[in-house]
């Protein structure tokens, strides 16, 4: 295989397991042990690989889930800046078109979702938002019903998924110490936590026109009454999140592929499954921010099913 190539399986792999060991990792490209090491080691030291920890929102306690496009009056980096400091953002990037940002919020309640928009309403140069409320989550990292048994976090646990956010691929050594614990009883409660699927550990391509991946937001109007477009977005493998949702959208997918026109190809399947709605996209300029670990401090007792976004 090319270099790229190479790459973008070995991204693949560490999307399904993002602690995938080089051994492993070498057997499965089937090239030898140092080559995977290299290759591994040059794609997270040059940042077009990130590898890191994010706890499924449901039995973290986040029950309310907000997409927002946001126009701007001037230049948008300092609002950017603005909504990246708010405590429940977990996704803000900077786009091209008439809305220069998106974000994405996790609330615990219809009352913090209030107020998260109403503060950022508040941030100068703010001039509308278009808002739209998750129902349903088709395809990302925690779609699936979370099983298993009810699981309580400590705060050795919460040090782990702190760390485990910056680093996935962390040692235990480096683990223990800053959870301040053993080596053994840090490798217990990762195990643990994966095994319950509270947390999943994932590689994530950089996106953005500066990067070998290109990410772009869609918004569809439109009735899927037959299915057809949940399916094509779960079985896409260039969409990486969907969801079904209501407010400006009915659903939202969000595409990454390495060329325009792949990106072009996703669009117009898109617009075939939906001739009578409309589709709407945003080009990802740059990531302002993506974190997903943390969890609100009252979550504290994991193990709650569901399949989907609770909203009021």
């Amino acid at each position: 295989m090319e270099s790229t190539e190479v790459e973008a399986a070995m991204v693949r792999l560490l999307q399904s397991d993002g602690r995938m060991s080089v051994k492993e990792l070498a057997t499965q490209l089937g090239m030898p042990r140092a080559a995977a090491s290299r290759t591994l080691r040059e794609m997270l030291e040059s940042g077009a690989v990130r590898v890191g920890a994010a706890i499924d929102p449901r039995v973290a306690g986040y029950r309310f889930f907000l997409h927002a496009l946001v126009a701007v009056d001037g230049p948008v980096e300092a609002v950017a800046r603005s909504l990246r400091d708010l405590p429940d953002t977990v996704f803000v990037a900077s786009l091209a078109g008439s809305h220069g940002l998106a974000f994405e919020a996790r609330c615990v309640s219809e009352a913090a979702k209030a107020a998260t928009l109403a503060r950022v309403r508040e941030i100068p140069a703010v001039r509308r938002i278009r808002t739209t409320s998750y129902t349903e989550i088709l395809k990302g990292p925690f779609a699936a019903a979370v099983a298993g048994p009810e699981v309580i976090l400590d705060a050795i646990d919460h040090a782990l998924i702190a760390a485990l956010e910056v680093d996935g691929r962390a040692t235990y050594e480096a683990l223990a110490q800053a959870a301040e614990t053993s080596v053994s009883t840090a490798r217990e409660r990762v195990s643990r936590l994966l095994r319950a699927r509270v947390i999943r550990i994932s590689a994530v391509e950089r996106r953005g026109v500066r990067n070998t991946q290109l990410g772009m937001g869609v918004g569809i109007t439109g009735n899927d009454q037959h299915g057809k477009l949940a399916s094509y977005a779960r079985n896409s493998r260039y969409i990486e999140f969907a969801v079904a949702a209501y407010g400006q959208f009915d659903f939202i997918v969000t595409v990454v592929a390495p060329t325009p026109a792949e990106l072009h190809g996703v669009l117009e399947d898109l617009r075939r499954l939906v001739p009578d709605g409309e589709v709407d996209a945003w080009m990802q300029l740059s990531m302002v921010k993506e974190s997903y670990a943390s969890a609100p401090r009252s979550a504290m007792r994991l193990g709650v099913a569901g399949s989907g976004a609770d909203v009021a």
